[in-house]
């Protein structure tokens, strides 16, 4: 990132959320992320295939920004699996916000199987142009 004033980090813990749950028989899987940043934003975006809307859970919790959502096990009738390309489960992120971010007005969309997440920055942290005088 260029802006030394915000960063969006990854925060590793999956050995406290797996532990969190110990009564869930379902995979806890990381979404593959990307971040990017605009003058204005910081925008996440997390691949959640097959997750809808109403099963994302996006918290904020002091400087941890925490994604998750869940898919449904889907079992085709009069099918047996023979091999799988992908795995089900629940997807789960977290994030460390640090200073910069307008954290009343972080908004959320989901389309296509991809969250995106835009972090505004807060007014002290966009860049700005500063005034040169002379004389």
């Amino acid at each position: 990132m260029t802006d030394r004033n915000i960063q969006v980090k990854r925060n590793e813990r999956p050995a406290r959320e797996e532990a969190a749950e110990p009564a869930r028989d379902r995979a806890i899987l990381t979404p593959a992320c990307d971040i990017c940043e605009t003058e204005q934003d910081i925008v996440l975006t997390a691949d959640m295939p097959g997750v809808p809307a109403d099963a994302i859970d996006l918290q904020l919790d002091q400087d941890v920004l925490t994604v998750t959502g869940e898919q449904a096990e889907e079992k085709a009738e009069g099918r047996d699996r023979v091999h799988t390309g992908y795995r089900t489960g629940i997807f789960r992120r977290s994030f460390s916000l640090l200073t910069g971010v307008d954290r009343d007005h972080i908004r959320a969309h989901l389309a296509n199987g991809v969250l995106t997440v835009t972090l505004p920055k807060a007014e002290e942290a966009r860049p700005r142009k500063i005034e040169v005088r002379t004389g």
